[in-house]
């Protein structure tokens, strides 16, 4: 059984950013993502409305997302999760 101080679940723009911020906080940090990297942004051909980016593709963004948090040295793992529970005052994440 693996530990780690922080897993998010899901690497969409706010598991992207717990990343960043959890690597940055000097935690071990884990993402688990079933997909893409980028969430729903992905689905966005063009992104006109988001601070600093005056005209960019939801993918062009999604990369930056995940390039930042590699910077920090975060890990990935493609994967689904099956379950959560506690037991014994333990998180436990099951995946397929």
């Amino acid at each position: 059984m693996e530990k780690r101080e922080l897993i998010i679940i899901g690497a969409g723009p706010a598991g992207l950013s717990a990343a960043i911020y959890g690597k940055r906080a000097g935690l071990d940090t884990l993402v688990l993502e079933k997909g893409r990297p980028g969430g729903q942004i992905l689905t966005t051909s063009r992104v006109e409305n988001y601070p600093g980016i005056l005209d960019g593709t939801g993918t062009g963004l999604a990369d930056a997302f995940r390039a930042h948090a590699e910077f920090f040295k975060a890990e990935f793992r493609s994967a689904s999760v099956q379950k959560l529970e506690v037991r014994d005052g333990k998180k436990i994440i099951t995946l397929k």
